[in-house]
């Protein structure tokens, strides 16, 4: 449950701090993590916290519509730095239920980075009723990837949708996904 929750409220996402710290909590889980089983039980734990039920397999729901803060800064996509060529996955392998509600206003830019809400969708990954508007995401270097809901999908996506989205780079620009 994040922080200024109603203590009464079940786990999910409620604001952009949840959203942020969501997305904090998924990306250290993995930090120096270079056994497949030790990734697994942190998955886990990070899934367990945030979801609806307080299981391992329980989904991670958006509560409610979310106003990104242009102030807030860069917003650091959820599994970041998941190279399918390492070996060490930590792409999104749960289910994100964005419940029909919006996500208006996810913004990062740079010389040289990779944006979107996730990075990777793993292969039992799942993102699903979830609207992303006015998704500002812009880089100067032609290798960068850039897009609304993932770079990598290889898990399912459902009832997603990205729009009133400036995506601007190079080479590699998605509404939805640049890999599917």
């Amino acid at each position: 449950l994040e922080a200024g929750a109603p203590a009464a409220k079940k786990g999910g996402i409620y604001t952009e701090w949840g959203l942020r710290r969501f997305s904090a909590d998924w990306n250290e889980a993995y930090a120096g993590m270079d056994q497949q089983e030790q990734t697994d039980l942190n998955r886990k734990a990070v899934i367990a916290k945030w979801s609806d039920d307080g299981t391992e397999t329980g989904t991670i729901r958006l509560m409610n519509n979310i106003k990104m803060d242009p102030a807030g800064g860069n917003f650091r996509p959820i599994g970041a730095g998941s190279y399918l060529s390492e070996g060490n996955n930590c792409g999104f392998n749960g289910t994100f239920d964005g419940g029909g509600f919006n996500i208006d206003g996810l913004s990062c830019s740079g010389d040289r980075i990779d944006a979107s809400l996730f990075f990777l969708i793993d292969t039992n990954g799942k993102v699903m009723n979830l609207k992303l508007t006015n998704v500002d995401f812009s880089s100067s270097d032609p290798s960068s990837a850039l897009a609304g809901i993932t770079v990598t999908n290889l898990g399912s996506i459902t009832g997603c949708s990205v729009g009133g989205t400036q995506i601007k780079s190079g080479l590699w620009a998605g509404g939805i996904a640049v890999n599917n």
